[in-house]
């Protein structure tokens, strides 16, 4: 893909953008005009999340680079574990009585899976706010999205099966389709093998922060946050962020 979207809207619950240097992301968690930026830090070598509005940027947290090094590999960990709780067995009643049909998608047949791969990425183009937009909205909603889904549903179609011929398949992946539902289907080693359902565009970003970060961390990251919400309303924001003293975390090794 020669222009990969870099402004990824999963709902209206949380969208991302991926910049050079710093990632910015907001959604319904947050006030209109107000959004979060993480700067990686390459000149200060620190990493320093901060609320923003406009031109004002209220201090959550400032993390020295050497410090979160310190915590990554447990930050990761958490972060996978925690999109890995939002895989959920599979109700084989639920699917049949709500009407799903059932494509797969890989796990059957390696041409198709490539030609698959290929498939995914001119959608991804077509999703796209424009040729040379680095945007991608995803609103299972929109007319994209559907033109989209129902392109993985013809280039599939010969591939339409009944639910308990797709848990036959070994490491497959596969989409469940109801009239307003879109669901993917795993079956692989982290599912031990077990037909799984994926519910990405419904996912819930609060939780997956404070499993990620953990309680304590998450809490006083919400609650700062609050705090910036009600500072940056303030007329004089800009003098009371200037008196404040830089919010930075210390972090000890275990070792």
């Amino acid at each position: 893909m020669d222009n990969p979207p870099n402004r990824i809207k999963i709902n209206d619950d949380f969208w991302f953008n991926v910049q050079p240097d710093k990632l910015i992301f907001g959604g319904a968690f947050l006030p209109k005009g107000y959004h979060l930026t993480f700067p990686f830090g390459v000149k200060s070598g620190k990493f320093d999340l901060h609320l923003t509005k406009g031109q004002n940027q209220f201090p959550i947290v400032i993390v020295e680079h050497q410090d979160f090094l310190i915590i990554q590999s447990y930050l990761i960990h958490n972060l996978v574990v925690s999109f890995l709780n939002n895989l959920r067995p599979i109700d084989k009643d639920y699917i049949i009585s709500e009407g799903f049909e059932i494509h797969a998608i890989s796990g059957f047949d390696l041409e198709l899976d490539e030609e698959f791969e290929r498939k995914i990425s001119e959608g991804i183009e077509a999703l796209k706010n424009s040729n040379s937009s680095n945007r991608l909205h995803i609103d299972q909603n929109s007319e994209k999205f559907e033109e989209f889904v129902e392109g993985l549903k013809s280039f599939h179609e010969s591939k339409k099966m009944e639910l308990d011929k797709f848990s036959e398949l070994e490491n497959s992946l596969g989409i469940a389709l109801a009239k307003d539902q879109f669901l993917f289907l795993i079956k692989n080693v982290l599912t031990q093998n077990e037909l799984y359902i994926f519910d990405f565009v419904n996912l819930n970003s609060e939780q997956i922060i404070r499993e990620t970060l953990g309680e304590d961390l998450a809490a006083y990251i919400f609650n700062s946050i609050e705090n910036g919400k009600h500072v940056l309303a303030m007329e004089n924001a800009t003098d009371i962020i200037a008196d404040m003293e830089p919010p930075i975390m210390s972090v000890e090794s275990s070792s």
